[in-house]
């Protein structure tokens, strides 16, 4: 028992210092999230794929049509050539400046509904949401502009949000140690 929670402290150490690594890398060269984010694309691809013929008795056809335009999408992005990206990059800000449109303007509905609850932090969240269909807007009127600033902001955000992952992935694997300790004192005085 002890040996498997060492492994696993290890490994949940070497998780959180990889984390900490690519989100530094992300920070100082955010534009590497347009390969990242790629190959996570296509990495979920061949996951969903895997899960179709793995459900025998309850096959999804929508996992299997996913996975493979995971794929292909992933791959012509990894792949393609610039010009190639840059469209599969403008769709990408495309497809999130629609979602954040409408998510800022659900979430004007939350806040209200937030209000209505008596929810002292309201104010807030409706600024969000404003906020959150100013930048929908932007992102809209502004295609291009915003293509080429997204992905860094993006990477940037990215970066930082992985860091402090990696941080506290880190600082739980290093603290395990004490958790064993106390777990074989409680079972000793059991």
């Amino acid at each position: 028992m002890a040996s498997q929670f060492k492994g696993m402290k290890v490994a949940a150490a070497l998780i959180g210092f990889i984390m900490i690594m690519v989100g530094l890398f992300l920070i100082f060269v955010p534009l590497y999230i347009i390969p990242l984010f790629s190959g996570v694309v296509a990495v979920s691809g061949a996951v969903l794929i895997a899960k179709y013929l793995a459900a025998k008795d309850t096959r999804n056809g929508w996992d299997l049509i996913t996975g493979i335009m995971h794929i292909i999408f992933g791959a012509i992005m990894l792949t393609g050539d610039v010009g190639t990206r840059a469209l599969g990059v403008l769709s990408i800000e495309w497809v999130l400046s629609i979602w954040i449109l409408f998510a800022g303007v659900l979430s004007i509905g939350n806040s209200l509904a937030l209000k209505k609850s008596g929810n002292k932090g309201w104010g807030w969240a409706l600024l969000g949401s404003i906020l959150s269909v100013i930048a929908g807007i932007i992102f809209i009127m502004f295609p291009i502009r915003s293509a080429l600033v997204a992905p860094i902001i993006f990477g940037k955000l990215v970066g930082v949000s992985m860091m402090i992952t990696g941080f506290t992935t880190l600082a739980v694997a290093l603290s395990g140690k004490h958790a064993a300790n106390e777990g074989d004192t409680q079972g000793a005085k059991e």
